[in-house]
């Protein structure tokens, strides 16, 4: 089974970032690239930029919504007045930081976004106590990230080029690259499994929400790794069955989810 999928990844990678660093400033404009020309992907980040924007926009008003990870991705482009940030330098953003060392001053941020950043962070809970001291009370984390269903295991193991470990105990990751530090169940691990934990830990950052979805809309997209495998037109009609979908069949296949955070 292991040689089958191997050839099988192999035959769908995706050309232009197949042998890219992950962790080089180069892997950004290779990203950007194949961003620009898979149009159904494209539409589905839209659609995880307004997912989070919906969220973001519940923080206090008049102070500035900050996105951490925002890479090559084009949240800006969609709302020009959010501040990007990123550990990696990109022509475009605003900030060049870590999320483990936010450049802001206490309770002056309403809203911090994440687009598949948080399975990164090295330290997440140096991440969480940062964001607690920059977020107004009343602020919102919002993250679109991995999510932990019975289908979403068999992919992100087997298919997906990142770890997916949901058995791991310890929230902290080996600190390599940017991006090669990765576990994409962290997410799901800290909401969802270990949510007690987080409250203990967390006390003023209450979860609002764990909204899983994105059945089959990544898997047909490729993401940035493999080929896409549905054309551009068929995304409507794949968002509106999964939009449609019973919310039990989106626990069981779901590959993505929602994750709202509140500073109280």
């Amino acid at each position: 089974m292991s040689k089958i999928m191997a050839l099988a990844r192999n035959l769908l990678a995706e050309p232009d970032t197949r042998e890219v660093d992950p962790d080089s400033d180069h892997a950004l404009e290779v990203h950007a690239r194949v961003l620009k020309n898979k149009a159904f992907l494209k539409k589905l980040y839209t659609f995880y930029y307004e997912e989070l924007l919906t969220a973001a926009r519940l923080g206090p008003r008049n102070k500035p919504i900050i996105e951490i990870g925002a890479g090559s991705g084009f949240l800006k482009d969609l709302f020009p007045g959010i501040i990007s940030l990123d550990i990696r330098k990109w022509p475009g953003l605003d900030l060049t930081a870590s999320a483990l060392e936010l450049p802001f001053k206490d309770s002056c941020v309403s809203s911090i976004v994440m687009l598949d950043a948080m399975h990164h962070l090295p330290r997440p809970a140096t991440f969480f106590k940062e964001a607690s001291r920059v977020l107004s009370p009343g602020g919102i984390i919002a993250a679109v990230e991995p999510y932990n269903s019975p289908f979403s295991r068999i992919f992100y193991k087997h298919v997906h080029q990142e770890p997916f470990d949901e058995k791991i105990c310890s929230w902290a990751l080996e600190e390599n690259g940017p991006m090669s530090a990765s576990n994409q169940a962290l997410p799901w691990i800290m909401l969802v499994r270990d949510r007690d934990l987080f409250k203990k830990r967390f006390p003023e950052l209450n979860i609002v929400q764990v909204m899983p979805h994105t059945m089959l809309l990544y898997i047909l997209s490729g993401g940035l790794s493999y080929r896409q495998l549905a054309p551009e037109k068929s995304f409507d009609l794949f968002s509106r069955l999964e939009a449609s979908a019973p919310m039990f069949i989106a626990r069981f296949v779901a590959t993505m989810a929602t994750y709202v955070i509140e500073k109280s």
